[in-house]
């Protein structure tokens, strides 16, 4: 049976080891690269409430809501900005260059078609879109095994991090997952060498359980994958 990605840049079987071969490169397919984290890592986080389904959830400083269509635009920018400031030097140039907006978005777009109530986007007082979380049931059920839920991507604009943004998408999408899946366990690839990301999720209670190998194109980067055993001990906000 066909199996479909509920985001764009899911990662596939990560089983080839880490190389790079001299051959033709070949073009590298928007399918091929798997969304990644890029969070705010304030270390105080306000309160938050977390939505079980379309009901909005606010602070003092952004809403947190579901995707609309007319969002999609600002969450490709978003991504592929994030994408190029905190990967780089991380991963390779060569797939840092080449990335384009118009990519991105036809991407979402599909995403969206097909699993709308998966992506989540934090908007500003005034609206404008700060951060998107794309999260849902796991995709591969072996390499995730104990665990239910899958954080598939969580971005935050280079410009709006540290301000709670990050950990509000993530709650949010862990009470989704508790109260309208019923599911209770969680897990998130990141590659090794993020360190941004890595301190943000061991902030937010997540503990390495696996690790393995991101492959994109010729290239295979270590990863390693947080989980959360119970996702009821997470508070909600008022």
């Amino acid at each position: 049976m066909e199996k479909v990605a509920r985001c764009p840049l899911v990662a596939q079987s990560q089983t080839q080891r880490l190389k790079r071969k001299m051959r033709p490169r070949q073009p590298i397919r928007y399918e091929d690269i798997r969304s990644r984290m890029i969070p705010a890592t304030n270390p105080i986080v306000p309160a938050i409430s977390a939505s079980a389904g379309p009901t909005p959830m606010a602070n003092r400083k952004h809403l947190i809501r579901v995707a609309t269509e007319a969002d999609l635009q600002a969450v490709a920018q978003i991504h592929i900005a994030s994408w190029q400031d905190a990967y780089k030097g991380i991963i390779p140039d060569a797939l840092l260059a080449g990335r384009s907006v118009e990519g991105f978005l036809s991407g979402w777009r599909s995403t969206f078609a097909k699993h709308p109530a998966n992506i989540n986007v934090a908007a500003s007082q005034v609206g404008g879109i700060q951060g998107f979380c794309c999260a849902g049931p796991v995709v591969d059920a072996v390499r995730n095994s104990s665990f239910a839920f899958e954080i598939y991507g969580l971005h935050v604009s280079p410009n709006s991090r540290r301000q709670g943004i990050g950990a509000a998408l993530l709650r949010d999408a862990f009470a989704r997952a508790r109260d309208r899946e019923r599911m209770n366990s969680a897990i998130v690839w990141t590659l090794s060498d993020l360190r941004l990301s890595r301190t943000f999720y061991e902030r937010e209670g997540g503990k390495v359980v696996k690790s393995g190998l991101w492959t994109i194109g010729e290239f295979a980067l270590p990863e390693v994958a947080y989980g959360w055993t119970s996702l009821h001990s997470i508070q909600r906000a008022d």
